[in-house]
């Protein structure tokens, strides 16, 4: 007689993903942390908050790029589909999310300047470090985007449902990305801005469009209204904001 196989369930899928995610994530994160380390030896600097350590830090991804790429080549080459990966017209999408992006930030801008928020515009912009953090924060996105809306969101996707998918990622976007603030109203914001970069990536079958979207909202509360995304302060900025609480994360 055949045996019966005995079917999981969905809390074990969960984990099982979960943990095969938080691997592949731990794996990247020494990646990231690399150059940091190397630039903090090279320049016998312990100021983790500087320009050039931070820029450092976001190239970083880069690396965690190409671990996700080898993962792909040697483990899951078969599930690109899974991944979000197989979509057309990957570059005009990487620009639809950049589009996106820059369309919710300017609405919650000007939500903010209607409830008496001011912007005041800094004086000396290094305009060579602004574009040099944009290139870097787009490198974030596609990092940690490939991970938690192209390998997660997929994973769970097939393994799960769309539901469970699409709470479980952005649960993991607010995670990942909880070093930004401790306040609730930002954490609520980034498992929106999560959510909603799920179901983007779902509808348009393209991981690439969820990467960028999160990339130039993070670069344009950083270095364009100069809200601090960790406990350093943004040096590199070209508007002083004080609506960190409605508009951080």
């Amino acid at each position: 007689m055949k045996k019966v196989r005995k079917q999981k369930s969905n809390m074990t899928k969960f984990v099982e993903v979960l943990w095969s995610f938080l691997a592949l994530y731990f794996v990247s994160l020494l990646a990231i942390g690399l150059p940091v380390y190397i630039y903090s030896v090279i320049s016998k600097s312990s100021d983790k908050g500087s320009s050039i350590s931070l820029l450092f830090g976001l190239f970083g991804y880069l690396l965690a790029i190409i671990v996700f790429v080898l993962y792909l080549k040697f483990g899951k080459k078969k599930e690109l589909d899974v991944f979000f990966l197989e979509g057309k017209d990957k570059f005009k999408k990487s620009l639809l999310g950049i589009g996106i992006g820059i369309g919710i930030s300017l609405l919650i801008i000007l939500i903010s300047l209607l409830f008496g928020f001011r912007l005041e515009i800094v004086k000396d912009v290094n305009i060579g470090f602004i574009l040099l953090f944009l290139i870097g924060y787009i490198c974030k996105g596609f990092g940690l985007g490939l991970l938690i809306d192209g390998y997660l969101l997929g994973s769970l996707k097939k393994n799960l449902n769309v539901y469970d998918a699409v709470f479980g990622s952005s649960l993991l976007w607010m995670l990942t990305l909880l070093g930004n603030s401790n306040s609730i109203l930002v954490m609520i914001n980034i498992i929106l801005i999560g959510a909603f970069s799920c179901l983007l990536v779902m509808r348009t079958n393209s991981v690439f469009i969820g990467c960028t979207l999160v990339g130039i909202i993070e670069f344009i509360n950083a270095n364009v209204l100069g809200i601090s995304l960790s406990t350093n302060e943004v040096v590199n900025k070209v508007f002083k904001v004080n609506a960190s609480n409605l508009l951080g994360g």
